[in-house]
């Protein structure tokens, strides 16, 4: 029957497609699989939201313990608990694994569940509160599992801009090229735990390069040397445009081999600058993009160029400082 009407309205529905396609273009059907692709991992993700606890309810003696509502948790799920807990047992903040179970009469199993200290969840290791230690209050935040967060990590990254994910430029950890590598610049530096560093020169718009920071490990803090001494092993950043999507950064990273990024307006300008070693100075504040420790600076959006004043390199500097 369906096969039919499909036949008879042919005529009349081929025609109306091929215009729309013409004049909306085809790419709509593309975004719009994406954007359900996305609010279905974003559904997947959050399923079960927040489970209250009922507090009348028996069987906590038992491992057993009942929400207030279906809570949809299943045999992997993992959540959070909120609440005052019960000292030395569970507490506020803690991550639980949970398992559905029946209750008492064995029966209501959507609404009743063990609570595992351990994902493996073996049995008899379930959480158990007798007497006064009862859990009376409180509630548990189903968390998102990991391969969801990697799905829609991959579904959003297929839209997003590199100016989607910056951030203010004066929360990025930089170093300048006179700074000196004392033992206490090393420890901030391991303290900060990020694995790339930029390195300025003077103006912190006017960066020279990045440096790992696992290179430092073969330094002696009591040498007391200067950033611009590790100028051989600093590596030039890629630079890129604003609007440039998130998953052809990612393929320029794996290509150049690096995971560090100017974004400018004006990327031919600041390669010329890098090439010629003169400083670049910018008419307003610059962000920075930092996702999983891996900067990526953007601090050029007018750029000029004026001559060098000042020697490049550096060299053993004092205790006072630089």
């Amino acid at each position: 029957m369906v096969s039919c009407f499909q036949l008879v309205l042919l005529p009349i529905s081929w025609p109306i497609a091929q215009v729309l396609d013409r004049v909306l273009g085809t790419e709509h059907k593309q975004e719009t699989r994406f954007s359900r692709l996305r609010a279905m991992i974003k559904n997947a993700g959050q399923a079960g939201g927040q489970v209250m606890l009922e507090k009348a309810a028996d069987g906590q003696d038992l491992g057993m313990f009942t929400s207030s509502k279906e809570h949809n948790f299943t045999d992997e799920s993992i959540v959070v608990y909120r609440g005052k807990g019960v000292e030395g047992k569970l507490q506020d903040g803690q991550k639980c694994f949970v398992k559905p179970c029946c209750d008492i009469h064995g029966r209501n199993k959507g609404c009743t569940f063990n609570i595992y200290p351990s994902e493996d969840r073996k049995q008899n290791t379930e959480l158990t509160f007798k007497g006064k230690e009862k859990l009376v209050d409180g509630f548990f935040e189903l968390q998102e599992r990991d391969e969801a967060k990697i799905m829609r990590g991959v579904a959003e990254i297929t839209h997003k801009e590199v100016t989607d994910s910056m951030r203010p430029m004066d929360k990025v950890e930089m170093l300048e090229l006179r700074e000196c590598l004392d033992k206490e610049k090393l420890k901030e530096i391991d303290r900060n735990g990020h694995s790339r560093l930029p390195v300025y020169d003077k103006n912190m718009h006017n960066i020279r390069g990045f440096i790992l920071v696992k290179n430092l490990i073969i330094y002696d803090p009591d040498d007391m040397l200067e950033v611009g001494t590790l100028a051989p092993l600093m590596k030039k950043p890629v630079l890129v445009r604003p609007g440039m999507k998130l998953l052809d950064l990612l393929n320029q990273f794996q290509e150049e081999k690096t995971h560090f990024a100017i974004v400018t307006d004006q990327p031919e300008r600041v390669k010329e600058a890098n090439l010629r070693g003169v400083p670049v100075v910018h008419g307003c504040p610059g962000c920075s993009i930092d996702s999983a420790k891996r900067a990526v600076v953007c601090p050029w959006h007018r750029v000029r160029f004026q001559r060098a004043d000042f020697p490049r390199g550096g060299s053993p500097c004092s205790r006072d400082g630089v």
